[in-house]
């Protein structure tokens, strides 16, 4: 029995399927349009699936560190769905903290770090060209 072709890999043929064998064929302008952009969204998906689990669990660590109080089931740490789950617990929490102005001033400053370094890596899968280093104040 073979294992079958990641989904990253299936959303990136359909991709160039659709860039190289379908849209030169079409000849109602709207029609190769809606080609290309159908083309455009397999890509990103396919590079969001490449880059998931890697965001995801660098994300999770931040909050961890953040958040040393929360416990991590094992599962977790390892598992997608029960990360990305964890992850929106935490963030919560994180959320929660800082409207109620529980963090400490060097607290809020590592949050606002770990958010940031979040936001580059969700920009880094949507745009890899976009310049993903924030000129923005540091936190007082």
């Amino acid at each position: 029995m073979h294992d079958p072709p990641e989904r990253e890999a299936l959303l990136f043929a359909v991709a160039e399927f659709l860039t190289n064998d379908v849209k030169p064929l079409l000849t109602d302008p709207r029609l190769s349009f809606r080609a290309l952009i159908a083309a455009n969204l397999a890509q990103i998906v396919a590079a969001e699936l490449q880059k998931e689990s890697p965001h995801d669990a660098a994300e999770l660590e931040r909050l961890s560190v953040l958040l040393p109080h929360e416990p991590l089931a094992p599962e977790e740490r390892v598992e997608p769905r029960a990360r990305r789950q964890a992850i929106e617990r935490l963030s919560r929490v994180l959320v929660d903290k800082l409207r109620a102005g529980a963090l400490s001033a060097g607290d809020e400053a590592q949050a606002r770090r770990a958010m940031l370094e979040t936001l580059r890596d969700k920009l880094s899968v949507n745009n890899p060209f976009f310049d993903a280093r924030l000129d923005l104040p540091e936190a007082t």
